[in-house]
């Protein structure tokens, strides 16, 4: 059986559990338990989704579900002769709270590495070249994707955000050329304030412009005075 519908099947049963009650005092004792155990249970389940996702998209998420499936097969096991007891039901609750723990550890172990290898991937040297409204919008998106490889995603929405950004970035700066260190600095000097003067440009930052490519992208006005 899967990781999840272990978990899922473990849910079933405490709601089972819950609706064969009898005593009242019973009742509301172990109430309480299997309240307290699918809230347990629906938690790890939304963090197994997560891992689910990071897993799709390449990140490697290590991470053994020995205790979710034991804390399922106990449970199956004593509830057969009967109804589980508080004790039971607390210690398969606890058990699944280790595993939430030891799940969220590794989703935080997993990721962030991948993430970061992603942001190397992305050449975010090429962003200066860009023009006006593009540049724009790829600053903003590479602001974006930086903040989100720098914590373990909380929910899938910003997994799938995360990819979305990179790929958009990847696709706006791939028409762009290689840079040389030389012509990066030379584009953030053109790009830095005050403005530079033609006086500020060598031959060979001039020639460096034209046999890049960008010797277009390169305004000149007169000042006056």
């Amino acid at each position: 059986m899967a990781l999840l519908e272990d978990a899922l099947a473990l849910s079933a049963r405490a709601r089972r559990i819950g609706a064969n009650r009898s005593d009242t005092e019973q009742r509301n004792r172990l109430g309480a338990r299997v309240a307290d155990l699918r809230t347990a249970i629906d938690t790890i389940g939304n963090l197994l989704e997560l891992r689910r996702e990071a897993t799709a998209v390449g990140a490697v998420i290590a991470w053994r579900p020995s205790r979710v499936t034991s804390a399922y097969q106990s449970l199956i096991r004593v509830s057969q002769d009967g109804l589980p007891t508080e004790r039971q039901l607390e210690t398969a609750r606890s058990q699944i709270g280790r595993a939430t723990t030891e799940l969220t550890r590794a989703v935080e172990a997993g990721w962030r590495p991948w993430a970061e290898e992603q942001l190397n991937r992305t050449p975010d040297e090429k962003i200066a070249v860009l023009q006006g409204d593009e540049r724009q919008a790829a600053a903003k998106d590479w602001t974006q994707l930086k903040r989100l490889a720098a914590k373990a995603p909380k929910n899938n929405q910003e997994i799938i955000e995360f990819v979305r950004l990179r790929d958009r970035i990847s696709q706006a700066l791939r028409p762009v050329p290689h840079l040389s260190e030389d012509l990066r600095e030379l584009l953030q000097r053109l790009d830095g304030k005050p403005p530079l003067t033609l006086a500020d440009l060598s031959d060979s930052n001039i020639a460096m412009l034209r046999e890049a490519g960008f010797a277009s992208h390169v305004q000149l006005s007169r000042r006056i005075g």
